[in-house]
C-alpha cells in the first residue's frame, strides 16, 4: 500500500519481495549475519532446549573451517574420518540413518548418466553386524579398516565442493554435524533433523529474498518500505521477526547516535496471538521478540508503531505498552472490549461513539494529550495516498 512514489515521503527504498517467482527485490543480508545463531534459529523454527545449542555447534564448526587456509580441504579430512567411523559399526539402524545424511552433503554418483548409491560397492552382513566388500571374499570393513580407502564412497569425497550459495553451506555443515553428533550419542534424529528439514523447505525462499553480497547495504535510504504482498504466509511471519530482530541488535550496537521507528502495518497478520500454522514455542518466541522491542526499545531511541484493523488478535502485551492510540470505527464487540481494557485513558462516552464514527474520524487518546480528543483527519491528495481504496462497483442496467 506504501510503495507509491510519493506516500509517505518520495525519498525513500522499496523492496518488493516475492517468493512467487524470481523478479522479485532482494534484502541485502551479509554471511556473516545469515550464519549468527539467532539468525539461523528463526530459519529453522529451532527449539531452545535441543535445536538451538545444536545450531550453535553447527555455526561454530563451520566457522572454525572457514578460519582454514584451505576450508574445502579440511571439510574432506572430516567428511573422510565420519566415513571411517561409519563404515566400521555394527548398529544397523543407525548406520543407514547417517549414511541418509551424508547423501545430503555428498554430489550423486553418476557413471554413464546413470546414478549409483555411495555404498553400491558394499553390503551389510546382517549376522556379522557390518560392511563387507561385495564379492570380496568375506572381507569385513570393521576388521580390515584399511580397506575402507579403496571404497567407492570414501574415494567420493575427493568429488565434494561447496556451494556458491550461503544457505546450501550451511546445511551441509548442518548435516555433518548431526552425523558427528549421533555417532557420538550426543544428540537423536528426530530431535534435530526437523530443524534442518524446515531450513531445507525455505531454501528456495531464502534465495528469492536475499542477497548475501557484502557489497550491499540495507539502508540505501533514510526510510524502508518493506513490500509484503507477494510473499508466502510461512515467510510472512518470518521476515519481520528476522529484520526486526536484526535491526534491533544493529541499532543497539550504534550507541544511541540516531533513533530507529519501526511501523507494522497489518499487525494482526505479524503480531497475531491466534496462530496454528506454526508450533506454539514457535509463535511464543515470534510475539515476546516484539514485545522485547516494544517494551526496551526506548532506552535505545528504537520505536515501534502498529496498525490494525483488528486489535483483539495482536498480543495483550503490545497493545498495552503503546502510549498513544488513534482509534478508528470499529464494530467487533472483541475489539472493543481489547481497546477497553489497553486505553486506561479513555472516557465512557468517547469509547461508546467508537463504533459510529464516520469515515476519516478517529478518537486520540495518549500521553500527547491531556483528554481523548476526535479528530477530522484531513483527506490526502491523491498522489500520496497509500493503495488502499475500497472497489467501487457500479450496476449496469442494459438497454432495451
Amino acid at each position: 500500500e506504501y510503495v507509491g512514489a510519493n506516500c509517505i515521503t518520495s525519498k525513500k527504498k522499496v523492496y518488493n519481495l516475492s517468493t512467487r517467482n524470481e523478479d522479485g527485490d532482494k534484502l541485502p543480508l551479509d554471511e556473516a549475519s545469515l550464519l549468527d545463531v539467532e539468525m539461523l534459529c528463526i530459519l529453522c523454527n529451532a527449539t531452545d532446549k535441543t535445536q538451538k545449542p545444536f545450531i550453535r555447534r553447527a555455526t561454530d564448526f563451520c566457522k572454525r573451517v572457514f578460519e582454514k587456509d584451505d576450508p574445502t580441504a579440511y571439510f574432506k579430512g572430516v567428511l573422510r574420518k565420519e566415513v571411517r567411523r561409519i563404515l566400521q559399526m555394527s548398529d544397523k539402524i543407525k548406520t543407514f540413518q547417517v549414511l541418509d545424511y551424508l547423501r545430503e552433503v555428498l554430489p550423486p554418483i553418476v557413471e554413464d548418466d546413470i546414478e549409483l548409491d555411495i555404498v553400491e560397492d558394499l553390503e551389510w552382513h546382517n549376522q556379522h553386524n557390518g560392511f563387507k566388500i561385495k564379492n570380496g571374499n568375506n572381507a569385513f570393513l570393521d576388521s580390515d579398516p584399511e580397506l575402507i580407502e579403496d571404497t567407492r564412497l570414501y574415494k567420493h569425497v575427493d568429488e565434494f565442493e561447496f556451494d556458491s550459495d550461503i544457505v546450501s553451506k550451511i546445511i551441509k555443515f548442518l548435516y555433518l554435524q548431526l552425523i558427528n553428533d549421533v555417532l557420538s550419542n550426543r544428540a537423536q534424529n528426530d530431535h534435530i533433523a526437523p530443524a534442518i528439514s524446515k531450513l531445507k523447505s525455505k531454501q528456495k525462499d531464502i534465495d528469492k529474498i536475499f542477497d548475501t553480497s557484502e557489497s550491499n547495504k540495507l539502508w540505501a535510504s533514510n526510510f524502508l518500505v518493506i513490500n509484503l504482498n507477494h510473499i508466502n504466509l510461512d515467510m510472512k511471519k518470518t521476515i519481520p521477526l528476522l529484520l526486526c530482530k536484526k535491526v534491533y541488535a544493529d541499532h543497539k550496537k550504534a550507541a544511541n547516535k540516531k533513533s530507529l521507528t519501526i511501523i507494522v502495518d497489518e499487525a494482526h497478520n505479524i503480531l497475531s496471538t491466534e496462530s496454528f500454522r506454526e508450533a506454539e514455542s514457535w509463535k511464543d518466541y515470534r510475539l515476546e521478540t516484539f514485545e522485547e522491542i516494544i517494551k526496551e526499545g526506548r532506552k535505545f531511541g528504537v520505536f515501534v508503531t502498529i496498525a490494525s484493523q483488528r486489535p483483539n488478535d495482536i498480543s495483550a502485551t503490545i497493545t498495552s505498552q503503546a502510549h498513544n492510540y488513534f482509534i478508528h470505527r470499529l464494530v467487533n464487540q472483541k475489539d472493543l472490549l481489547t481497546i477497553s481494557n489497553a486505553v486506561s485513558y479513555i472516557d465512557r462516552v468517547s469509547e461508546e461513539s467508537i463504533p459510529t464514527l464516520p469515515t476519516g474520524t478517529c478518537i486520540f487518546s495518549g500521553v500527547a494529550s491531556q483528554m481523548p480528543l476526535k479528530i477530522a483527519v484531513t483527506e490526502l491528495d491523491e498522489k500520496f495516498k497509500p493503495s488502499s481504496h475500497t472497489l467501487k462497483f457500479a450496476v449496469i442496467v442494459p438497454e432495451r
